[in-house]
């Protein structure tokens, strides 16, 4: 009897730390969706970005790659968002589109959109951080 209770405690002991936040509990390999998606802070190189786009917006389930490489959809926009680094993607309907923010140039954001292909779209100064530039690129046009 004794064994059969600690048994039930130990059990609510370790699914009371299991988190409850759709956005950072594990996927097990499905997309999780989170109306509180929101990209991470890292911001990532031009290259990552343009790897993380080519994976998503060439594959014929883009979500089931969101979701291998670490992106939660918003429930309210269907965004992808990566939690590590501080870029998203939106890969509904026929045009997928990324926004990322990086601390490089224009014209490198554009070098390595190239091998997506993807065509680097606006640029914009980061009102939150004047040393980094918001950039978008759209897949395939």
């Amino acid at each position: 009897m004794m064994r059969a209770v600690f048994a039930i405690i130990c059990v609510a002991a370790i699914s009371a730390c299991t988190p409850t936040d759709p956005s950072v509990s594990p996927s097990g390999g499905q997309l999780v969706t989170s109306s509180s998606a929101s990209p991470g802070t890292t911001l990532p190189s031009a290259d990552v970005a343009a790897q993380l786009m080519r994976a998503v917006c060439s594959a014929p389930d883009p979500y089931a790659v969101a979701a291998a490489n670490g992106f939660v959809q918003s429930r309210s926009t269907g965004t992808l968002f990566h939690q590590t680094y501080n870029l998203s993607i939106n890969a509904e309907g026929r045009v997928c589109s990324l926004v990322f923010i990086n601390a490089g140039t224009a014209a490198q954001a554009t070098a390595a959109l190239r091998s997506v292909p993807a065509t680097l779209g606006r640029s914009a100064p980061n009102p939150l951080n004047s040393r980094t530039d918001i950039f978008s690129a759209t897949y395939g046009v």
